[in-house]
């Protein structure tokens, strides 16, 4: 699903060069679930970010469903993005003024699918993650959990090939943060998808089928963690 080979990400601000990632490698599985955790700063973010296309890097390779991402041009790179990939992140970025459904389908809408279809699969979204009865209320109506769930469905309304997520429980209570790594597993489980969640919480990571853990830019280990049934 996923395959980078020896990826640099440098940042140069006049003389300062900064080595956000150094030569990393790391595969992806179809249907696998991969947390990478680490401490602040060593590269968590940048690699999610040059993984899914949104950052090029420096040097190396990184190809998702076998497709090269060096060989396409930006507008291609979005295009991709549209179509196979979804993405989580800690803020729900929800606009206020639309009911959870018409958040959910806004990116199909601006993808050009017609308002019937994303309706349909809109609610069919919102249905995979519990919230077809809220599916009329507005964010600010919403518990956190509820808009993350909303924010969920969202990545998942596209049909991706993999889900990207960066700290998808940064903004949420343990109580809600359980609810959302509990719905994440289901998903990959009952869904197959295929998730990769960067991540400060034990309780995401000990969800996952492996941890990917990270310093100073490099991947210092990889664990399975034995949970997927």
């Amino acid at each position: 699903m996923v395959e980078a080979q020896s990826v640099w990400k440098v940042y140069q601000t006049g003389t300062l060069k900064v080595e956000a990632l150094r030569g990393l490698d790391l595969k992806v599985r179809k249907r696998e679930m991969v947390a990478v955790m680490g401490p602040s700063g060593c590269g968590k973010t940048t690699l999610l970010n040059c993984l899914s296309g949104l950052d090029d890097i420096t040097k190396g390779k990184v190809a998702v469903e076998g497709v090269d991402l060096a060989t396409m041009s930006d507008d291609q790179k979005s295009g991709f993005r549209a179509r196979r990939m979804g993405f989580i992140f800690q803020a729900y970025n929800l606009l206020p003024v639309l009911s959870a459904q018409e958040n959910v389908e806004l990116p199909l809408l601006l993808a050009g699918v017609s308002e019937a279809e994303a309706h349909k699969e809109g609610l069919s979204a919102l249905k995979m993650v519990g919230l077809e009865e809220w599916r009329l209320h507005k964010p600010m109506e919403l518990s956190g959990g509820q808009q993350q769930r909303v924010t969920i469905a969202r990545a998942l309304v596209n049909k991706p090939a993999i889900v990207w997520g960066d700290e998808p429980t940064g903004n949420l209570d343990s109580e809600n943060s359980a609810e959302v790594v509990k719905l994440l597993r289901s998903l990959n489980r009952d869904y197959g998808l295929t998730f990769v969640i960067v991540t400060h919480d034990p309780q995401i990571a000990q969800e996952t089928d492996r941890i990917v853990s990270m310093r100073n830019g490099q991947i210092e280990k990889e664990t399975t963690t034995g949970t997927k049934s």
